[in-house]
C-alpha cells in the first residue's frame, strides 16, 4: 500500500469521523425517506385524510410499482409506511386493522390472539375461511 495513500484515506476517515454526526446521519436518512415518499406515495395518496385509507390505496401505488420489477423500491416503502402508519396508531389517530390487512378479523380479535412477546398475530383455524389458522408478524 502507498503509504501516501493510506495516510489520504486515514485523514478522510478522521474528516468523516468529525462531520458524521447523528443527527447528520438522520438528516440525510431523512430526505432519502422523504424523496421517495414524494416521488412515489404522495402523486398517489398523499392529500387522501389519513381516516379515509384503505389497504387498497397503498396495493394499488405498489402494483404500479411491480409492474416496472421496482421490487426492491417496493420492499422500502412498505417498511416506510408501516412505520408511518404504527405512529398514526401509537398517537391515537388510527385503527390498527388498517396495518394487518386483515379488516374483518382485526375486528373481532381478542387480546389471547396476541403474542406480544414474538410479535404474532395467530387467528384460529375456526375464525378462518379455509378453516387454517393464520400467523400474522
Amino acid at each position: 500500500m502507498n503509504p501516501q495513500e493510506h495516510k489520504a484515506e486515514l485523514e478522510q476517515r478522521k474528516q468523516e469521523e468529525i462531520i458524521s454526526t447523528f443527527k447528520k446521519v438522520v438528516t440525510d436518512w431523512f430526505k432519502v425517506t422523504w424523496n421517495s415518499l414524494e416521488l412515489h406515495i404522495f402523486p398517489y395518496i398523499g392529500n387522501k385524510s389519513i381516516f379515509k385509507l384503505k389497504a387498497k390505496d397503498f396495493i394499488k401505488v405498489m402494483e404500479l410499482l411491480r409492474a416496472n420489477g421496482k421490487l426492491e423500491t417496493i420492499k422500502r416503502l412498505c417498511q416506510r409506511i408501516n412505520e408511518i402508519m404504527f405512529y398514526a396508531v401509537n398517537i391515537g389517530l388510527i385503527e390498527w386493522q388498517l396495518l394487518t390487512m386483515r379488516p374483518n378479523e382485526a375486528v373481532r380479535v381478542k387480546w389471547q390472539e396476541i403474542d406480544f412477546n414474538n410479535c404474532l398475530w395467530v387467528i384460529h383455524a375456526e375464525k378462518m375461511k379455509m378453516r387454517r389458522a393464520y400467523y400474522h408478524s
